[in-house]
């Protein structure tokens, strides 16, 4: 938990600063923002189910906290946020959206 609450806080410095940043140019706020909390909320919650589970593993598998950086990096590659799912050919898109990260998705796309 205390990696979790350590990536926050380094999120609240970078939220700090990029709000700052968005002041200075002029960029409008919009209720649109407030979709921030509640998304942070679950994410953070899943990292932490995550990360519970790892740790139960690490416990009995000493090996699982120099692959677990791997999966991570491999996970972040295979999650829709620089692609869309309409790149993902229909018969791997059953599968890709068994990825919880995998929220671009439309009611039409889900198999």
């Amino acid at each position: 938990m205390s990696a979790v609450f350590a990536a926050m806080f380094d999120l609240v410095i970078a939220a700090i600063i990029f709000l700052g940043m968005m002041f200075y140019y002029h960029v409008h706020f919009t209720l649109n923002i407030l979709y921030v909390i509640p998304l942070l909320m679950i994410q953070t919650i899943f990292t932490m189910g995550v990360s519970f589970i790892f740790s139960a593993f690490n416990a009995y598998y000493r090996d699982v906290k120099y692959a677990l950086p791997l999966v991570i990096q491999i996970w972040m590659y295979v999650t829709p946020v620089i692609y869309p799912i309409t790149l993902i050919p229909e018969r791997f898109k059953t599968y890709y959206l068994l990825n919880p990260m995998a929220g671009n998705t439309r009611v039409g796309d889900l198999p």
